[in-house]
């Protein structure tokens, strides 16, 4: 069961759905073979949240979500003292809506194991989906204070943040570092909104290029359908 566990983390690129569907095949053969193996749980968990994300053919899939919440709550019973049981299940319970409690499960899971930086950057999303983009910034540049330099993840973080405060020039920096070592549809959608809304229409059509390359069938319906949230309508939050 575990070499098969270890299979599906080198199949797990999170880079397409074939890759992330045949890792899930793998954790589940590890499950059929041992139930109590705590990382094939988590492992599949994380299949369903990216599929969720990545999966832009549908919005909201509740089924990829139940998947979620079940496999994260099998890590848990199976082993509550693991951090990492922890922030899969505030991934679960932030994909469904379930802010508060996602904090409390960050909170968990940072008190279990505080040298795991991605809880911090964990945080610093879920402050970004309640509208707090202030407060994820604070949490980035502490964290990086702490570290001495950002990696992809955390400057798109940033990128991301800035983008929800306005400060285009600030995400554009952030997001075309970002660019460099990571290859997230994500940085590419900030990218076209920063661009777009600094004038610089020519740099906005070709991140919306690099975009929908990485994300073909991406549309603002379907990512307001996974995010519960009509992000026209929001402006700057």
């Amino acid at each position: 069961a575990r070499s098969l566990v270890d299979r599906a983390d080198a199949v797990f690129t999170g880079e397409d759905l074939a890759t992330t569907r045949a890792a899930r095949k793998l954790y589940t053969e590890a499950i059929n073979k041992d139930p109590g193996l705590t990382s094939a749980w988590l492992g599949r968990s994380r299949t369903y949240s990216d599929e969720h994300w990545s999966n832009f053919s549908e919005g909201r899939n509740p089924r990829l979500l139940r998947d979620q919440d079940r496999d994260t709550l099998r890590a848990l019973a199976l082993d509550s003292l693991d951090a990492r049981a922890w922030q899969a299940r505030a991934n679960a319970l932030s994909n469904q809506w379930q802010y508060d409690a996602a904090f409390e499960a960050n909170d968990r899971a940072r008190a279990l194991d505080p040298t795991r930086f991605n809880l911090v950057l964990q945080r610093a999303l879920l402050f970004i989906l309640i509208g707090h983009a202030a407060e994820a910034l604070e949490t980035i540049e502490t964290r990086n204070a702490m570290v001495g330099s950002p990696d992809s993840d955390f400057l798109l973080s940033a990128c991301h943040a800035h983008v929800h405060l306005g400060q285009f020039r600030d995400a554009i920096a952030k997001c075309g570092r970002a660019a460099v070592n990571g290859n997230d549809y994500w940085i590419y959608l900030d990218l076209t909104a920063a661009y777009a809304q600094t004038g610089d229409m020519v740099r906005a059509e070709a991140a919306k290029v690099e975009l929908m390359r990485l994300a073909p069938d991406f549309s603002i319906a379907r990512l307001e359908q996974k995010l519960g949230v009509d992000i026209r309508s929001r402006g700057n939050q």
